[in-house]
């Protein structure tokens, strides 16, 4: 179950990939883009500083092994990246909550 968190203070976004799985290595991506992995080197979380940037959402799908209804969430949840945008992020007074069915802002 795909979850994320967001820190306003580092303006830093986790996505979890797996829940309860252990991270073995964090692979780089760019500068501001990192990769859990576990042992056998399946994505189990990507944590992305500064998200409101571009990031490479779509290196990140195509090297590491990434659960079809993950992908098509994480696209769902990011489109503008999927066209070179900007994504924009909820104001410091919002509480986000996302699961693989729903993106809920409070």
């Amino acid at each position: 179950m795909l979850s994320t968190t967001y820190d306003n203070d580092a303006d830093a976004l986790y996505v979890t990939l797996r829940i309860g799985a252990d991270a073995a290595s964090t692979h780089e991506i760019d500068e501001w883009t990192f990769v859990d992995v576990d042992l056998t080197g399946a994505a189990i979380g990507v944590e992305v500083i500064h998200p409101a940037r571009d990031w490479p959402l779509h290196e990140v799908l195509n090297r590491y092994d990434v659960s079809a209804d993950d992908q098509a969430l994480l696209e769902a949840m990011f489109p503008r990246l999927n066209a070179g945008g900007r994504i924009s992020f909820p104001r410091p007074d919002q509480q986000v909550q996302t699961t693989t069915r729903d993106l809920v802002v409070r």
